[in-house]
């Protein structure tokens, strides 16, 4: 018997930002201040990525290094670790489910947001809306997925436009300590 396929995007945050020293008093994340003196939406050190699977407990399990395997591009970081940002599933093959994720990654590369997160979110929200992803992919319509975000939906079953990241400091934190 055969799994569905389902597509993840994880987030990793390190215990402290890159090149900085001691995390600020309160547990408070840093912010990127602008050459203006406004303070940017972008987290510094936070990483994204996104994957296909037929068993998505398993496979966070080998990106954090607990089991073995893992894409080369989660398993290098260290001092953090990788949560689940959303997961779709209900793909019937890894090929629809493949084409899912080769346009996420096509559409987050076009995206011009300060927010990673953001990013993921608007381009999930866009791959969504499309009829179809590719080409030679099945009508979106004809495929029946439903929407997980384990750490807090955003209003709607897909990330509203113009979504403002609903990661607070404190689930980032959480997910750097815990």
């Amino acid at each position: 018997m055969n799994k569905a396929w389902s597509l993840y995007c994880i987030y990793w945050k390190p215990l402290r930002a890159r090149g900085s020293g001691d995390p600020p008093p309160g547990g408070a994340l840093p912010h990127v201040v602008k050459r203006d003196g406004s303070i940017s939406k972008r987290r510094p050190g936070l990483l994204t990525y996104v994957g296909i699977t037929n068993d998505p407990a398993r496979r966070l399990r080998q990106h954090n290094g607990e089991i073995a395997g893992g894409a080369k591009y989660t398993t290098r970081t260290k001092g953090g670790v990788w949560k689940f940002l959303y997961i779709v599933s209900g793909f019937p093959n890894s090929s629809s489910a493949g084409q899912w994720e080769w346009r996420l990654h096509r559409r987050g590369k076009r995206l011009n947001r300060s927010c990673v997160v953001c990013n993921r979110l608007a381009a999930l929200r866009q791959t969504a809306q499309m009829e179809k992803v590719t080409a030679r992919a099945p009508p979106n319509a004809s495929l029946v997925l439903s929407y997980t975000f384990p750490n807090g939906e955003p209003a709607g079953p897909i990330p509203p436009k113009g979504c403002v990241c609903f990661l607070s400091d404190a689930q980032y934190q959480s997910a750097a300590g815990s």
